[in-house]
């Protein structure tokens, strides 16, 4: 997975180009418990990207390992939202994957 010390590399990064950045370090709850851990954490993440004062802006996704999986939590969430959810894809400009794992990798990953 992604340690702390790359995410704050990434968030720099973008920070440095004008980028909002939301970072989640995941925890093996948030893979292991996607419905009690995952999915609550991806509404809290939708709901900021919705919020009036951020509905306008671009989106750039980046994710690494199981940020892959989570991601798919948070277009399940924003699936269910209807119109917010397609608003959401509209403001998508690019996406960057490291190494993304999907559910049959999962019990692997945390494993190690």
């Amino acid at each position: 997975g992604c340690g702390e010390r790359a995410l704050c590399k990434y968030a720099d990064l973008y920070t440095r180009r004008g980028v909002d950045v939301i970072a989640l370090l995941l925890k093996p709850q948030h893979v292991a418990l996607p419905v009690s851990r995952g999915e609550s954490t991806m509404k809290c993440i939708a709901d900021v990207l919705s919020a009036a004062d951020t509905r306008e802006r671009p989106i750039m996704v980046q994710g690494f390992s199981a940020g892959a999986f989570m991601y798919g939590n948070l277009l399940t969430e924003l699936g269910r939202r209807g119109a917010e959810g397609a608003d959401f894809a509209a403001r998508i400009k690019g996406s960057v994957w490291d190494s993304p794992v999907d559910a049959s990798g999962v019990p692997f990953g945390l494993s190690r």
